[in-house]
């Protein structure tokens, strides 16, 4: 049984040079690097502190893609490229 890939990640994988693999390869748990292009900024920060805004965010129904990696306490924003003004609050 094929399972189902959400939008978000399905949308993430398009920016990459071969989605489908892509898919794949994160399926098996691996990671894939994903160049962020035009399209956004990436902006890494400590993943607690990450989580408390994520939490803010998902209340005001403005969550948007957030990556994470508990073991190494980082987490992934992907924001707007001219966001700039705004990422001190993720310092």
């Amino acid at each position: 049984m094929k399972r189902a890939v959400s939008a978000g990640v399905a949308w993430l994988a398009d920016y990459t040079p071969n989605p489908h693999a892509t898919l794949a390869r994160w399926a098996r748990g691996h990671l894939q690097r994903i160049a962020s292009g035009c399209d956004w900024l990436v902006v890494e920060a400590p993943l607690q502190r990450s989580a408390a805004i994520m939490g803010q965010l998902s209340r005001a129904g403005q969550l948007g893609p957030v990556m994470g990696y508990p073991e190494a306490d980082r987490a992934w924003w992907l924001v707007p490229p001219d966001a700039h003004d705004h990422l001190g609050v993720l310092a």
